[in-house]
């Protein structure tokens, strides 16, 4: 006489391979996450790094009240994934009003910074230059790279690359 239905054996194999496709969706899945969390924040920078070099070349002030010449736009990312941006000028480095200021969610990913001073874009041309002893020069042949990782694992990272003729890639 036989029995219909399914042996251990067989019960075991379509288990294991059940658990397999669950754990391999649930990592993909993970992996997606993190890139998106990587993106999000890419974008992010590239997008106020990208306003304020358009500040610089149209010499827009922060506020319609605001008075003193700007002979540049200053941008700087902390390593806490704050993102400020300030008109500067050769007496005033960089002045106490900004244009904006951004937080990119410090806790999922982290930005090599770009110190105070790393990033300025000349007005008008909105090139990079670089800040010294009350003047500004222009910037070196080299790239200002900027790094964005997901924190804890640094193998899923994007670098933004600014040129000294201020093109972001």
């Amino acid at each position: 006489m036989r029995r219909a239905g399914f042996t251990i054996i067989e019960l075991l194999v379509a288990f294991t391979i059940g658990m397999m496709l669950i754990i391999g969706g649930t990592m993909a899945a993970n992996s997606f996450n993190a890139r998106q969390k990587v993106d999000a924040a890419v974008d992010q920078i590239t997008e106020v790094v990208s306003l304020a070099k358009n500040y610089a070349m149209t010499r827009q002030k922060p506020t319609s009240s605001y008075t003193r010449a700007i002979e540049y736009v200053v941008v700087i990312i902390d390593a806490t994934g704050n993102i400020y941006v300030y008109p500067g000028n050769n007496s005033q480095r960089r002045d106490t009003v900004s244009y904006l200021h951004r937080n990119i969610n410090p806790s999922e990913v982290t930005v090599t910074g770009v110190a105070d001073g790393g990033l300025i874009f000349s007005v008008p041309e909105g090139k990079l230059v670089d800040y010294r002893e009350d003047t500004t020069i222009p910037h070196s042949s080299s790239d200002v790279t900027i790094t964005v990782a997901l924190a804890g694992d640094p193998t899923n990272s994007k670098i933004i690359t600014i040129e000294p003729s201020g093109l972001i890639r």
